[in-house]
């Protein structure tokens, strides 16, 4: 009797142990809240400033010779512009797939096409602009677009300076965009295409909540990749359309002097999935809760670079009230720093985050 005992025992053991092996702990507390309170919230915030955009460029469009309202078109450009910069992290999904990443962000601007339309005799609506396809097509609307007619081509446009055919094309790439705004908020809506819950619940595209992680440390590793090896470094290697060296043609928002706040609106769409909140809302389980438990100093070395990178890009220029352009002439230096400090961070996030990630 003892020996049976003994032999149940030692099977039990072996069987807890194998359980325990394959136990998998749940992950969808972080899942979930970066699903909802950081993509769906982020989406959903940026369609709502689309739309007081498209209200700020009517009310332009009604009294152009006010300065009031072009400020007002102005703040609602900055606004929509954050949340949208704030989003990139996650840039997968119908975002992709619809391609409305193209429809609302090409840069750079092709400027002469946008002043051949303007020159033309073409009826321009939001069904013109939304026809606008292809890689010459997107480049003639979206965010930079509007940036471009708001601002001018050296950015300190007046008010009271703006043609019929400009507030035209105005009023239309802002109904434009909020139009695919409007699309990728119904895409991941319960209501709609319900994209969320492919993230929620295990499917074809997500067969595990190993797979969704992975998806989001990915992307937020990517957007690191593309601030320091495009967005930065596409300006430091270009030269703009008069030939002078500096790459201004290649800054991502030149017209209106918000690349640094681009930059780092791109950061913080990283810290926002990382520490799972986005402004008010959030829970705080991010991915953060998942390397904490796995490896603290690792978790504490993304957040430091997380926060080193944002205070760089501030800095480009030596503080945050000089721009960017004026920076890539008089103090290249800085702009090479803030890159170094983002791509250290996506350095970290390639060979140590997607590493833990993938080992769970």
């Amino acid at each position: 009797m003892t020996k049976y005992l003994c032999f149940l025992s030692f099977a039990a053991m072996f069987l807890f142990a194998g359980c325990k092996k394959e136990e998998v702990t749940s992950y969808s507390p972080v899942i979930n809240n970066v699903t909802d309170n950081i993509i769906v919230a982020t989406y959903t915030d940026l369609d709502a400033k689309a739309q007081l955009l498209v209200d700020a460029a009517n009310a332009l469009k009604a009294d152009p010779s006010s300065a009031t309202n072009l400020s007002a078109a102005r703040n609602a450009w900055a606004a929509t512009r954050a949340p949208w910069e704030s989003s990139e992290g996650f840039l997968f999904g119908p975002v992709s797939t619809l391609e409305i990443d193209p429809n609302m962000d090409t840069w750079p601007l092709d400027s002469i096409g946008v002043d051949d339309i303007l020159a033309g005799t073409d009826v321009i609506n939001k069904a013109y602009i939304d026809a606008l396809s292809g890689d010459a097509g997107t480049g003639l609307k979206g965010f930079h677009a509007i940036e471009y007619i708001l601002w001018g081509s050296d950015g300190n446009r007046a008010a009271g300076t703006f043609s019929a055919r400009e507030l035209d094309y105005l009023v239309a790439c802002a109904e434009s965009l909020k139009g695919k705004t409007a699309e990728l908020k119904e895409a991941w809506a319960a209501s709609g295409g319900n994209y969320a819950n492919e993230l929620k619940s295990r499917g074809s595209i997500y067969p595990t909540e190993k797979a969704v992680l992975v998806e989001l440390a990915e992307g937020v590793r990517g957007i690191a990749g593309e601030v320091f090896s495009s967005k930065i470094q596409n300006t430091l290697d270009g030269l703009d359309l008069s030939g002078v060296s500096g790459g201004i043609r290649e800054e991502e928002s030149r017209f209106s002097n918000n690349t640094k706040t681009d930059f780092t609106n791109n950061i913080i769409s990283i810290q926002n999935v990382y520490l799972g909140t986005y402004g008010s809302t959030g829970n705080g389980k991010g991915l953060s809760a998942i390397v904490a438990a796995e490896n603290a100093a690792l978790d504490t070395k993304i957040k430091t670079q997380i926060t080193e990178a944002i205070a760089a890009i501030q800095a480009i220029g030596g503080n945050a009230n000089v721009t960017f352009s004026t920076a890539l002439s008089a103090d290249r230096a800085s702009i090479e720093a803030a890159q170094l400090k983002v791509e250290t961070l996506e350095t970290t996030l390639r060979t140590e985050l997607l590493t833990l990630i993938s080992n769970l």
